[in-house]
């Protein structure tokens, strides 16, 4: 899907969610959008509706690891972000868990695409797999190199 990634956003408001859609593919829609004479719209660029269980499980076999067992459960979401704000005030570094981030991690949010769909019939959201596909395994090269010796 080639579009030309130079052109100006104005008058759009997007929704990404940077889970879903691969960068790329929000990239090519907003220009497309804006090819488009589209103005004052809104649109949510979610290619595919995942859990966070769906997401993880495909990190762990892209890596070749074992997938996650243990469910986050209310409690235990609660006790991993207070003892991160101990981690946090003693280390004096930002807190990488909040309480607001374990409690949106529980719940089950889905987003529609339908619109964006509609205002662009030839546009296709890269599949998920495929991206964390490809970003696992450019993690893997940055972090492994191979010997080209």
């Amino acid at each position: 899907m080639p579009c030309c990634l130079a052109a100006k956003v104005d008058a759009i408001e997007i929704t990404a969610v940077p889970w879903i859609a691969s960068t790329l593919s929000r990239a090519c829609a907003i220009v497309s959008l804006l090819e488009s004479g589209i103005s004052g719209e809104r649109f949510i660029l979610s290619g595919e509706n995942w859990s966070f269980r769906q997401l993880f499980n495909a990190i762990a076999d892209e890596f070749s690891k074992k997938q996650p067992t243990r469910e986050a459960t209310p409690f235990l979401s609660g006790v991993a972000w207070r003892l991160e704000k101990l981690r946090s005030f003693f280390s004096g570094r930002s807190s990488l868990l909040t309480r607001e981030s374990a409690r949106i991690a529980r719940t089950r949010t889905r987003f529609d695409n339908s619109r964006i769909l509609l205002q662009l019939p030839d546009f296709a959201f890269t599949p998920l797999r495929q991206t964390i596909r490809q970003a696992c395994k450019a993690y893997l090269e940055q972090v492994q190199p191979t010997d080209k010796g």
